[in-house]
């Protein structure tokens, strides 16, 4: 099993259509089949409330998108030496 570090800039592509989502959309499916594990950097789950507060803010996202996409995107992190293997819920 692969092991793929992801950013907060791939996380918000499985959840808001932007250039690449397609790609960042193939990683979230590898992960669910369980063909690798997501490996992510310990500031992820605050990098990504960041964007999608600037989303909402800035780029009009709504409250209820915002916030299905924060309940979604919640984690369990165990942690590692400078980055946290994540299983998404």
């Amino acid at each position: 099993m692969a092991n793929v570090v992801v950013d907060s800039s791939v996380v918000i592509k499985w959840f808001v259509v932007e250039p690449y989502s397609d790609e960042a959309r193939k990683i979230l499916d590898g992960y669910k089949a369980g063909d690798i594990n997501l490996l992510a950097p310990d500031l992820i789950i605050s990098e990504v409330g960041n964007i999608v507060w600037k989303k909402h803010r800035i780029q009009d996202l709504s409250v209820e998108d915002a916030q299905e996409i924060i309940e979604n995107s919640d984690v369990i992190c165990n942690s590692g030496h400078t980055k946290q293997e994540c299983i998404l819920l």
